[in-house]
């Protein structure tokens, strides 16, 4: 139950005294909302003002050279432990896709996204990542000892 706000000026000197009791906007509301909502009307949802603390550095990031990135690359490629799955989202004549190609097993995963009206690159990019991780999914489940 709200607590009774409509006497909260009571105590100011410049009140104008009236006939019919002032009735405040949040009364308002609870009257109108009355009987529409039954399981916890009056939770209220708490939102931190950070998804992480401000104080906290995050991941540092090195990108390499482009030699150095391709002998990396073509040395973490050849080893049997891992699998590359490649991704990319991309937006072509107004319309927003992505796509995850793993040359080791031979999938390939596809998923259009709409047009660029309602869809952007960076939402196609993490649905490339998504697709990715179903075919390492996939890959993990039959049982591929990668």
């Amino acid at each position: 139950m709200i607590p009774d706000f409509d006497g909260i000026a009571d105590g100011c000197f410049d009140r104008v005294p009236r006939k019919i009791p002032y009735t405040s906007p949040l009364r308002n509301i609870h009257r109108q909302r009355e009987g529409l909502q039954s399981a916890e009307p009056y939770r209220i949802e708490t939102i931190p003002p950070f998804v992480a603390p401000p104080w906290w550095l995050g991941p540092t990031i090195h990108i390499e050279e482009e030699a150095c990135a391709r002998s990396t690359h073509d040395r973490e490629a050849t080893k049997k432990e891992n699998v590359c799955i490649y991704t990319d989202g991309s937006s072509i004549v107004g319309h927003v896709g992505a796509a995850a190609v793993c040359l080791d097993t031979g999938q390939t995963s596809k998923t259009y996204i709409g047009t660029d009206a309602i869809s952007t690159v960076y939402a196609a990019e993490l649905q490339g990542i998504n697709l990715a991780l179903a075919i390492s999914e996939a890959e993990a489940d039959a049982r591929n000892p990668r």
